[in-house]
């Protein structure tokens, strides 16, 4: 279903740009785990320069210290055994004192093994088993050997005796052991100092990267700061960047604020008088007929007043005479507005002007009020002109139907004209009907439509730029006094009744049985009010899995307003379709369309431009430019872009130049060959 009053512009237009930035924002959820940090990193390098320096230092001291100690332990060898040569060499002694001199030797000197031997038997044989108190591998790693060293004693050319002494290296080694773990230690100690005065030293580095992330988190949320230059040098060109991104972010985002916010404001208004537009005056009277729950009608007065045969004064006046006595005319009955708080003036068309004056309960008042704001232009455009501006009223209650209280009015309206006189006309209070002023009275309405089937679909062409048929769109209607209701008329109640699922329900199988009898694609109209009832998305489908091929051909569309208030409910409902193939759209897009960016991963397929920013766009370059720029934001993400409410020819062919994908509306006809 569609409400017509949801399609007028309003105040809360804003840039589609700012919503992008957050549409970015909500883009990080696909983003990956967060890895080490920086410290982190460069603490495991400091652990891995230190590991790297210590065996380094060993892998070049140790083998020095070995080689050394050999050379000093294979000289103490030497003395030893020279010394023990020249004791024997001066006479052999008796073998008790070498016994005690290798004794003593050993115990001073530190000796694996002494052997002496002579005339070929081992006369003294000492060994020192001890081993070093150190790890297995170390020793091993060391490979700290110490060959014996040989004195031979000859007597008459003839060897007479030897003598083997070999150093023990388990001292050495120990010693070894003891100044590599000290070393180990002093790496450690070192490394871990190191790691810990890395933490606050790099955070205060790291500080300029702290600022730009929470500006670039600013920039996420509109809020555009700049950083001061850092006094690391290596910083200063990305903090320059990021300044300058936040200024041109600013700059560009303040530039598209006024742009829109003039665009809102042409959209809502007319643009030869600055008078509300139709669409901004039809919502206007909506809020002003609605009736609060159980609260008492009010009652207010509504005047028309038309510029007759505008057509005729063109030729005489020409076209500057006449845009300035519309003017004149606009800036009277803007007086009349602003006589009172709630009052609007507005411009319903070319000709015709309105006034909504809710603080006063007789029309004849406020006729009174404009004929004499009027009456004052004689002067300017002559006695004649009273007769060329007739004035209907009526008096109105809340909760009277909006299309009912129009056609009261238009009914003043032509009387006034009939007499010639501009006269103004007012129409029957009897004609005010309370019958549908309560909840009471749409509830019974409504209720008996659905039960008596009493609802339909009204069909209108979705085509594309080249004439081809992509949809029949269907607004439902609702039958209630024998008289067919549209959406405008009955949704606001049936919204407050709860019965929207329902009616969204009878429409969806008025379309599914269009689909299965003419095979023809069919758009329905969802509310969100619909769309947030769990009930109802079960029951979709329900319908989708008992219409396979017709779902398959199903459009379904809902207000962009209600979408973005529940991103969550719309989600669930495009994965709930998605199976069926249907494609899912969003009307009366446009104020809100950067926070959709992030939908069309689920299913969103094509978009619908509010009617609000394609009249009249093929004269109006900044609506051109802001359509241009939504199709450009739509196909960026794959999406199909219609643009809706098109009712002029140029406008029409403009639109084709564009790139719009699709275009429905009253200049929109369907080529009899497409008929269904």
């Amino acid at each position: 279903m569609r409400n017509a009053a949801s399609s007028a512009p309003g105040p809360g237009l804003r840039s589609p740009l700012a919503r992008i930035s957050r549409v970015d924002g909500r883009a990080r959820t696909h983003a990956t785990e967060p890895g080490m940090s920086l410290i982190a990193r460069v603490r495991l390098l400091v652990v891995v320069l230190a590991l790297t320096g210590l065996c380094g230092a060993l892998a070049i001291s140790l083998p020095a210290q070995r080689d050394a100690l050999h050379a000093q332990m294979s000289a103490h060898d030497r003395d030893t055994v020279t010394l023990l040569a020249l004791l024997i060499g001066h006479g052999m002694p008796e073998q008790a004192a070498l016994v005690e001199t290798a004794d003593g030797l050993i115990a001073n000197g530190h000796y694996r093994e002494i052997l002496v031997r002579s005339d070929g038997r081992l006369v003294i044989e000492h060994r020192d088993a001890t081993q070093p108190r150190v790890p297995v591998w170390f020793t091993r790693a060391l490979a700290l050997q110490v060959q014996p060293s040989v004195a031979t004693l000859h007597r008459d050319d003839q060897p007479a005796a030897s003598v083997a002494v070999a150093s023990d290296a388990s001292a050495s080694i120990e010693r070894l052991w003891r100044e590599t773990r000290a070393l180990t230690l002093w790496f450690a100690i070192g490394a871990l100092l190191t790691c810990v005065a890395l933490g606050p030293l790099l955070r205060r580095l790291l500080r300029p990267l702290d600022a730009v992330r929470a500006q670039a988190d600013a920039l996420v949320e509109r809020r555009f700061t700049q950083v001061a230059t850092p006094g690391t040098v290596d910083f200063v060109p990305l903090i320059d960047a990021m300044n300058t991104l936040a200024r041109r972010a600013e700059q560009r985002i303040a530039a598209d604020a006024e742009r829109i916010e003039a665009l809102d404001h042409l959209v809502a208004h007319d643009e030869l008088t600055g008078l509300p537009n139709r669409p901004r005056f039809l919502e206007l009277l909506d809020a002003a007929l609605e009736l609060d729950e159980g609260s008492r009608a009010r009652r207010g007065s509504l005047a028309v007043l038309r510029v007759a045969d505008l057509a005729g004064l063109n030729r005489s006046l020409g076209r500057n005479g006449a845009d300035k006595l519309l003017v004149d005319i606009a800036a009277r009955l803007r007086g009349v507005a602003a006589a009172a708080p709630g009052r609007v003036a507005a411009r319903l068309n070319g000709s015709d002007f309105v006034v909504l004056a809710p603080d006063l309960k007789r029309p004849k008042k406020l006729t009174d009020e404009i004929t004499h704001a009027i009456s004052a232009l004689r002067a300017l455009h002559g006695d004649g002109l009273m007769h060329r501006l007739p004035v209907g009223a009526a008096e109105y209650a809340t909760g009277e139907p909006r299309a009912r209280l129009l056609a009261r009015l238009d009914g003043a309206l032509a009387a006034s004209e009939h007499t010639g006189w501009g006269d103004a006309r007012i129409v029957d209070d009897d004609s005010v009907l309370p019958a549908r002023t309560d909840l009471a009275g749409w509830r019974d309405a409504l209720l008996a439509a659905l039960d008596r089937d009493q609802v339909r679909l009204e069909l209108f062409p979705v085509l594309s730029t080249r004439g081809a048929l992509l949809y029949m769109e269907g607004p439902t209607r609702v039958l209630i006094d024998d008289l067919w209701y549209g959406a405008d008329a009955f949704v606001p109640w049936a919204e407050r009744l709860g019965l929207t699922p329902r009616l969204d329900l009878a429409a969806l199988r008025l379309g599914l049985k269009r689909i299965d009898e003419e095979r023809v694609p069919v758009g329905i109209h969802v509310s969100a009010t619909s769309m947030r009832e769990a009930g109802f998305v079960d029951a979709l489908r329900g319908e989708l899995q008992a219409h396979p091929d017709a779902a398959a051909r199903l459009w379904l569309e809902l207000p962009e307003q209600g979408v973005v208030r529940d991103l969550a409910a719309f989600r669930a409902l495009c994965l709930a379709t998605r199976p069926f193939g249907c494609r899912i759209g969003i009307e009366h897009a446009g104020r809100e369309f950067g926070q959709l960016g992030g939908l069309h991963d689920v299913g969103l397929n094509y978009i619908k431009i509010d009617a609000g920013f394609i009249g009249n766009l093929a004269a109006n370059q900044d609506k051109r430019d802001f359509v241009v720029r939504i199709c450009d934001l739509g196909h960026a993400i794959g999406l199909q872009v219609i643009a809706e409410g098109v009712d002029h020819a140029d406008d029409l062919a403009a639109l084709g130049e564009i790139g719009v994908d699709g275009v429905t509306g009253s200049a929109v006809r369907l080529p009899e060959a497409e008929q269904p």
